[in-house]
């Protein structure tokens, strides 16, 4: 699978533009159909799962996490300040808060199947199918797109790391996990898959490259100094991270086995959906390192960084919510399956396994949401809408592995 260099011209335009507005259509569908089964207006989806940190860190902006913000602090920063640029630069009748997060969220979700593109058309391979199975495959990824959360813009530029990071841009690649990392800060692993690749392809250590590579790093540690200037009793990211999931690491699926009790309240297709995208994920590694030439060894580490990170984190949440903390593991998942496994096939197979795929995402996407609209008391915020001044409240530290939120 050695990579192949192939640049976009006018023939990419329409499908990119059918993957662009497709998505958005998708993401309009699941959210309003969701608020109207629970009559609730469109912005108050954008206080559900941790939709609500991000809008009190938005608030905050121009100069975001005030004094009083030290359990908010283990939020990346990104995601909220777009937030705070579309409502500023929309009017407040047509967007509130809720909808201005949505509004990025989908906008970004709707680029991600286009840089994804443009990532299997860099590396010479057929990109429409794989990046309808992109979005269709992973029953996580509407759901999440759809919503208040930062993985789909930490995805947009994951995405376009790896597309510049195969065109040997290195400094724009190195810029596009940057924004991944302030987004995401778990991201920040991948700059060793990078590096790692890099290395392998050479067979020696560049410097000056690995460098380059330390940019997300760098960004990380200047937030962190900031806070820590900026909020009394302030440690570290981590350490704020605990009062939203006091974790540590552990053996991985160790707290799968722990707390197999738990999943007893997981819904059965949610822990069929876990299982189909680790084991989709597992089957990607070993035909990466099996199959992948010196510098796409990246892919499967990032994958294995990504997928064994996260369930190796104590705590029942590292593997019931594994498909959404590892999501960024996704786009090298789809890439190395469809090179290996799907190109060969005669087209009727993959586009038939997409539409069944697209079925059953678009059901659970349907039910998942409906899920969270019905447990989660979000009164308090949904009436808040149209403030803009931030309320930040202190959370008492969660019992170790538990959570008070659905999503970091």
């Amino acid at each position: 699978m050695r990579p192949e260099r192939g640049a976009l011209d006018r023939s990419d335009l329409l499908p990119m533009a059918a993957l662009f507005a497709g998505s958005l259509a998708l993401f309009a569908w699941a959210a309003s159909t969701s608020v109207a089964r629970a009559l609730k207006p469109l912005g108050a989806l954008g206080v559900y799962f941790d939709g609500s940190y991000y809008l009190e860190i938005a608030r905050s902006f121009p100069l975001p996490f005030p004094p009083e913000s030290l359990s908010y602090a283990g939020q990346a920063p990104l995601y909220p300040a777009l937030i705070w640029a579309v409502r500023g630069l929309t009017p407040d009748a047509l967007v509130d808060w809720g909808v201005a997060a949505l509004s990025v969220s989908w906008l970004a979700g709707a680029a991600a199947p286009v840089a994804f593109y443009a990532l299997c058309r860099t590396l010479g391979a057929a990109a429409f199918l794989p990046s309808l199975l992109f979005v269709f495959a992973n029953p996580r990824w509407l759901p999440v797109a759809s919503t208040a959360h930062p993985e789909p813009l930490a995805m947009v530029f994951a995405i376009l790391a790896l597309v510049f990071y195969f065109r040997r841009q290195l400094g724009v690649c190195a810029a596009m996990l940057t924004l991944c990392c302030l987004a995401r800060y778990p991201a920040v692993l991948l700059t060793a898959a990078l590096a790692l690749g890099l290395v392998a392809e050479r067979r020696r250590i560049d410097v000056r490259q690995l460098a380059v590579l330390a940019w997300p790093a760098v960004a990380i540690a200047a937030v962190n100094v900031y806070l820590y200037l900026r909020i009394p009793g302030f440690v570290s990211i981590w350490h704020s991270h605990a009062t939203i999931w006091e974790t540590h690491l552990t053996w991985p699926f160790a707290a799968a086995l722990e707390h197999a009790a738990w999943f007893g309240s997981v819904s059965p297709q949610g822990l069929v959906m876990t299982c189909w995208v680790l084991a989709l994920s597992l089957l990607a590694i070993g035909l990466g390192f099996a199959r992948g030439s010196a510098r796409e060894l990246a892919l499967p580490v990032w994958i294995a960084l990504l997928v064994f990170f996260h369930v190796s984190l104590d705590g029942s949440e590292a593997f019931t919510d594994v498909t959404r903390l590892a999501l960024l593991a996704w786009p090298p998942t789809v890439l190395i399956l469809w090179r290996v496994l799907g190109a060969g096939l005669p087209a009727a197979v993959p586009a038939a396994l997409c539409a069944l795929l697209a079925a059953s995402s678009l059901w659970f996407v349907r039910d998942n949401l409906g899920w969270a609209l019905l447990i989660q008391q979000t009164g308090r915020d949904e009436q808040r809408l149209q403030s803009d001044v931030p309320v930040f409240r202190s959370f008492p530290q969660p019992v170790a592995g538990r959570r008070v939120s659905s999503g970091p």
